[in-house]
């Protein structure tokens, strides 16, 4: 996963129809990250989508990492592998959390 400015206008129509930015140029990595999920426990893991891309981008990154999700996605335990990255907080329409502390 890489990052690169926006600069309208300045972009090319890539796989799938969407648009890609041409610059090579490297955006500085960002501050803050939503991860998208399946599923969530208290423990702040999460059940993605499978494929790991997120969990070897974020392995490396200071970034503070936050799932948006439906409390109906919570479960009691999700299981979790050695490559897996946890979040730092998990929001959802009934409020947010930090661990099982919800705040």
């Amino acid at each position: 996963m890489s990052f690169h400015p926006f600069i309208p206008g300045e972009y090319s129509v890539g796989a799938y129809g969407i648009r890609e930015p041409n610059s090579n140029a490297a955006a500085p990595p960002p501050d803050v990250i939503f991860v998208p999920l399946v599923a969530f426990d208290g423990n702040m893991n999460r059940l993605g989508h499978g494929k790991g891309y997120y969990d070897r981008f974020l392995e490396g990154s200071n970034a503070v990492k936050i799932g948006l999700a439906f409390s109906f996605q919570e479960l009691n335990e999700v299981e979790v592998g050695s490559h897996d990255v946890p979040l730092d907080l998990i929001i959802t329409e009934t409020g947010a959390r930090r661990g099982n502390d919800k705040m």
